[in-house]
C-alpha cells in the first residue's frame, strides 16, 4: 500500500527501524548510538568486515535524513540490508 501511495519516506523509515529492532534482537546492539565502537561491534557479532558495517550505518544514516526519498533510495536501502544480513 506504502508502495502504491509512493509513500516511499515511511517505508523507509519503517525498514530502518525493522533493522534496529532485529540487530537489538539478533547482536543485542542498540544502533541508535553509531560510532566507531558500534561498528566494530556490528561487525564483529554480524561476522561482517568493518567496511560492510560502516557503510550500511552510512546508507541508514543518509536515508534518515533525506527529504525527500525516491524509490531508488527505497531500493538502494533495502539492497543493503539484504546484502548486510546476507
Amino acid at each position: 500500500l506504502y508502495y502504491q501511495d509512493k509513500d516511499f519516506g515511511d517505508l523507509i523509515q519503517k525498514k530502518i527501524r525493522y533493522f534496529v529492532a532485529y540487530a537489538r534482537q539478533h547482536y543485542g546492539l542498540d544502533l541508535q548510538n553509531r560510532n566507531e565502537r558500534t561498528i566494530g561491534l556490528l561487525a564483529s557479532k554480524s561476522g561482517k568486515s568493518l567496511s560492510e558495517a560502516q557503510q550500511l550505518l552510512e546508507v541508514l544514516k543518509n536515508m534518515e535524513q533525506k527529504k525527500t526519498p525516491t524509490e531508488q533510495d527505497l531500493i538502494q536501502l533495502n539492497d543493503t540490508i539484504t546484502h548486510f544480513k546476507s
